[in-house]
């Protein structure tokens, strides 16, 4: 088992992971390559988003868009495809919320973490995981799911409040709007990407 709930373990903190100085080197190698695609990536899925409910001519933006973007860009990022969607929605969520379920849940994130990578390493994309086993050859599928586990958490639940926390603000109503950074210079490229596409598509 990759960590439970019962180990107190608080989502936030380094995205390094509890690995060694060598195994936290291979993500941030990974994860600066990937940057420079990152932002382009999340606007495409902050677009299908927007796209899938503008015909409506309204949605709540954020249940459909703050909470669920995150969501998808982080099983992106990481290689999931849609067989890990409903496992990933049901985990993580029990897991941030420490929930009476927590336990369980948690035990149930490591397992498909685990599965996650085992398959990169026999077909690997252009996603986190699989640029894991590139550059780190010798990484077991267990200290690569040790890796992406807070990656995954961190990513979610910053990136929800950060994105519910600038929509309230910028679209809360008449009156003063809090100025927006340029999402280049945000160092949550998450949010920022998708804070930029949501009022850009909006006109805000």
């Amino acid at each position: 088992m990759l960590g439970g709930a019962s180990e107190k373990r608080s989502p936030a903190g380094s995205l390094a992971g509890p690995g060694g100085k060598d195994d936290a080197m291979v993500l941030e190698k990974t994860l600066g390559e990937l940057g420079r695609r990152t932002d382009e990536y999340i606007g495409q899925i902050g677009d299908e988003v927007i796209d899938f409910f503008a015909p409506a001519g309204r949605g709540d933006l954020m249940l459909r868009f703050a909470r669920e973007v995150p969501f998808l860009v982080m099983q992106g990022l990481l290689g999931m495809d849609e067989r890990y969607a409903a496992g990933v929605g049901q985990t993580v969520p029990e897991v941030l919320g420490h929930t009476q379920y927590a336990e369980k849940a948690s035990r149930s994130l490591d397992k498909l973490l685990l599965q996650l990578a085992e398959e990169k390493q026999q077909t690997s994309g252009p996603d986190v995981v699989s640029w894991m086993v590139h550059h780190g050859p010798n990484l077991s599928p267990h200290t690569i799911a040790q890796q992406t586990r807070p990656l995954l958490l961190i990513g979610v639940a910053s990136s929800t409040t950060l994105l519910s926390h600038s929509l309230y603000t910028q679209l809360s109503g008449p009156g003063p709007r809090v100025a927006m950074a340029d999402p280049a210079d945000q160092p949550q490229l998450l949010w920022g990407a998708g804070e930029y596409r949501i009022l850009h598509r909006l006109g805000a």
